[in-house]
């Protein structure tokens, strides 16, 4: 395989600093998913939470290969701008922190779903049952009603 064919098939480029702000705009997506996705949670907006998944996913991906890929060439990163190389931490600090709070957010739906469920499945049942007459009751309401 030719060398520009491999470098096509990566998700950061080959000058670190140019790598990094990729990254960056990647995680800073990331942020911008998270933070749609909270309002939508939020908002009770399952449309609008389930348009944004297959965008979200594809975006996720190419941040799942450029991390790898920046991990793999760690060493081409230390001779860069150090303030590049803060910014990116802290924005992968936010995206953690908005994740995890939208993890949260996601198991508290769950929780809901499951305890909606739940109850209308106890609802389902006691509606289902068959009503049943004492027949001494029974008795008494046929006598009242000739």
């Amino acid at each position: 395989m030719n060398r520009k064919a491999t470098e096509s098939n990566k998700a950061l480029p080959a000058d670190a600093a140019l790598a990094l702000r990729k990254l960056m705009t990647l995680t800073r997506g990331l942020i911008d998913f998270a933070e749609k996705e909270e309002r939508a949670m939020t908002l009770g907006d399952v449309v609008q939470l389930s348009s944004l998944q297959d965008d979200k996913e594809k975006l996720a991906l190419g941040y799942a290969q450029a991390s790898a890929e920046f991990r793999e060439r760690i060493e081409d990163f230390r001779g860069t701008d150090r303030r590049m190389i803060d910014d990116l931490e802290k924005l992968q600090n936010v995206l953690g922190e908005k994740t995890l709070h939208n993890n949260g957010l996601i198991e508290q739906l769950r929780r809901r779903s499951m305890a909606n469920t739940q109850a209308t499945l106890v609802a389902a049942q006691e509606l289902g049952r068959p009503v049943r007459f004492n027949n001494n009751e029974r008795q008494r309401e046929q006598r009242e009603s000739i």
